[in-house]
């Protein structure tokens, strides 16, 4: 089952620290892939993690 992606701006504040973590994270060493989209919400298996933060 796919969750839909949840943009940047509709995120608790209870998520906003998994987030960002989850977003350097990738950057720094997941980036042979798009894994994060233009608005900032994360894609693939990563975006259930936050959801449930």
């Amino acid at each position: 089952m796919r969750l839909p992606l949840i943009a940047p701006g509709s995120l608790s504040d209870d998520q906003k620290p998994l987030y960002e973590d989850m977003k350097t994270g990738i950057g720094e060493k997941f980036n042979a892939f798009e894994a994060i989209r233009e608005d900032g919400a994360l894609m693939g298996a990563v975006e259930s993690l936050a959801a449930r933060a």
